[in-house]
């Protein structure tokens, strides 16, 4: 149990940075003490620094993907073949999240990088979807 909810009932979501977030979080998470959670969802997620000076703080440490992987039973990623934060190479942040922690991508022909600015609002029902393929997916 974590803060009395049971991480095998619970998909962690994150939007670009705060998908970092989440993989720091599953980094210090003990799966063998609280559980694994059900899932996370990465939106827009770097894999690596991207060359935002703000930003980089975030991959100062590797990230540690052996453990990442053991905290979470199922790992989607979320991304759009146009994202200029992820660039040169949107796909690249994919490949690596697919060969280190056996994510699933979904990518979308366009979306850029799904609400990047604080104006934007945007629905997307793609999380919904992978949401709930963590959740009733094998455990």
């Amino acid at each position: 149990m974590v803060g009395g909810t049971d991480p095998a009932d619970t998909v962690l979501v994150g939007h670009s940075i705060g998908g970092v977030n989440v993989l720091r979080l599953l980094e210090t998470h003990d799966p063998d003490r609280d559980g694994r959670f059900a899932g996370a969802v990465l939106v827009a997620t770097p894999a690596r620094d991207v060359g935002y000076e703000a930003l980089e703080e975030f991959f100062a440490a590797p990230l540690d993907w052996p453990r990442i992987r053991r905290a979470a039973t199922s790992i989607r990623v979320l991304t759009a073949v146009d994202d200029p934060v992820l660039a040169p190479d949107p796909i690249e942040h994919v490949r690596t999240f697919a060969t280190e922690l056996g994510a699933t991508a979904t990518v979308t022909a366009g979306g850029a990088h799904f609400g990047a600015t604080p104006d934007d609002h945007i629905e997307l029902p793609e999380v919904v979807h992978l949401i709930r393929d963590c959740l009733t997916g094998p455990r």
